[in-house]
């Protein structure tokens, strides 16, 4: 996968997540933030990382049911995290993002996501 092909996926996993929640979201990381990561045959790659945040909670355990639901339809496992006010879900696998989460604290909710891992020099971009 080249580094655009990573971005937008990214980019687009973390657009359906916030559509799904509502409200307005404010960038604080990325989305063109790259790290380095190791390619699956142990060569140097690169990921980009992107966080969202929303200034309020709606329906926290439905919330989190609608997002865990959405992932695992895109055969992602999902891991939980966190206390039941203030909940932690995050997906793994798939083929769009290596991770996507969803994060809720006292009036915030976040999410974040990463690349699936490409070729290339995080240095670099």
């Amino acid at each position: 996968m080249d580094s655009e092909t990573a971005l937008n996926q990214m980019i687009a996993a973390v657009d359906d997540a916030t559509k799904r929640l509502g409200g307005e979201w404010h960038k604080e990381t990325g989305p063109r933030y790259a790290e380095d990561c190791e390619l699956p045959d142990g060569g140097q790659g690169a990921q980009w990382r992107y966080l969202v945040t929303r200034p309020s909670v709606g329906d926290v355990a439905k919330d989190v049911a609608g997002m865990e639901e959405r992932w695992k339809q895109q055969a992602m496992t999902i891991d939980h995290w966190g206390t039941e006010e203030e909940p932690t879900i995050v997906g793994r696998g798939g083929d769009r993002t290596k991770s996507i989460s969803l994060s809720v604290a006292k009036n915030l909710y976040g999410v974040e996501a990463i690349s699936v891992c490409f070729t290339g020099d995080a240095d670099d971009l």
